[in-house]
């Protein structure tokens, strides 16, 4: 390890590190120390090792950063489903159903997103508040609009956060302003996002399949996106029978499938 990181400056801090194991979902440990050397945890160890790790690292009292009684460090938090295209919308519409919610609440925004420079300051400051929260990683719905949710992949890495990041795709049941035109812009948008974040050659972001869910996409276009996600070996996102009358209308407008997951399972989503 020291040969690995020999020309770059060891860092060491002094005090409470809070965990999570699968024996104990919050553990916290006191009087701990943990060095790092670039971007690589080397050592995490008790305080009473102090001197064995000097001599071993060869960092001074200068190196260590001791925390105070209210400082702690932590593991970076990971969200698997942010909808960075809804950060302003925060708290609104909790009254509503997912289904009563969407058209007045959501759709109106996302809408606004054909503006690049309205996607900027919003994307901008939803990752930064996010990495503000400790969030480290994510996983990121943008809205239906490429060039808005290039900007989106763009913020994410300039602002240093590990994430998955998705263009939304949908065709129906939504306004003209959030949708596709149809199934081929669809596959054209997503695969030039795909081609995008890719060239951005980030080992922290990737690009990620977002069909918005069921109800909002044909059958032709799920196909079409699973296809177009196995090419290009990226992860997909979605959601699944997150309410009773989204079940209900999946069930309706998919009536030859057995259920809500098996119509991802059809299109080569799972």
């Amino acid at each position: 390890t020291i040969t690995i990181f020999q020309n770059q400056e060891l860092k060491v801090w002094m005090g409470t590190l809070v965990h999570a194991t699968d024996e104990d979902p919050l553990l916290v440990m006191s009087d701990m120390l943990i060095g790092l050397q670039g971007n690589k945890i080397i050592f995490v160890e008790e305080k009473h090792k102090l001197k064995q790790l000097q001599n071993e690292y060869g960092f001074t009292e200068n190196d260590i950063y001791k925390m105070s009684s209210s400082e702690f460090l932590m593991p970076g938090l990971v969200d698997t489903h942010i909808h960075a295209a809804q950060f302003p919308n925060n708290g609104l519409g909790m009254d509503l159903t997912l289904m009563e919610w969407l058209p007045t609440y959501i759709f109106p925004q996302e809408a606004m997103f054909q503006d690049t420079r309205f996607a900027q300051d919003v994307y901008t400051r939803c990752v930064n508040r996010l990495l503000r929260n400790g969030t480290t990683c994510a996983s990121y719905y943008g809205s239906v609009h490429l060039e808005a949710s290039k900007i989106l992949a763009d913020s994410v890495m300039v602002a240093g956060q590990r994430a998955l990041v998705g263009k939304v795709n949908m065709m129906r049941r939504c306004p003209v302003e959030c949708r596709e035109g149809s199934v081929q812009q669809s596959l054209e948008d997503t695969q030039d996002f795909i081609l995008y974040v890719k060239a951005l050659e980030s080992p922290l972001v990737s690009p990620c399949v977002s069909p918005r869910s069921a109800p909002f996409c044909s059958e032709e276009q799920l196909s079409a996106l699973g296809h177009l996600a196995s090419v290009h070996e990226c992860h997909v996102q979605t959601h699944l029978a997150e309410t009773l009358d989204g079940c209900d209308l999946v069930a309706s407008l998919f009536p030859h499938t057995t259920n809500y997951t098996h119509v991802y399972n059809q299109a080569q989503l799972l």
